[in-house]
């Protein structure tokens, strides 16, 4: 969600020249950068004793913690480089609506 309004805020402000669509793209990764990874990152801290743990009860708190971690950094890697190229291949067509409109108006 916060990329998602990241690229759309991006899209409103940035409507000049050609490949508007990617360089909002590229700011929105850039401003949205540090709260990911500061969320997932507190996130796997927060559980890596549990994962890392040897004590009574561990076997079945260990597993799930080390599930639970790998999947907030594959979140985290997915959200800052894959969604990206996804939301632009969703919106490539708004791109070339708008550079056609520009180029009609010149």
């Amino acid at each position: 969600m916060l990329l998602i309004t990241a690229f759309k805020e991006n899209l409103e402000t940035v409507k000049s020249g050609k490949g508007f669509l990617y360089r909002a793209i590229k700011e929105g990764v850039e401003s949205r950068v540090r709260p990911v990874m500061m969320t997932a990152l507190m996130a796997a801290l927060g559980l890596l004793p549990a994962a890392l743990s040897h004590g009574i009860g561990s076997e079945s708190s260990r597993p799930l913690a080390r599930v639970v971690i790998g999947g907030i950094l594959c979140a985290m890697i997915f959200s800052l480089l894959v969604f990206p190229l996804i939301f632009s291949y969703a919106y490539r067509k708004f791109d070339i609506r708008h550079l056609d409109n520009s180029t009609d108006e010149k």
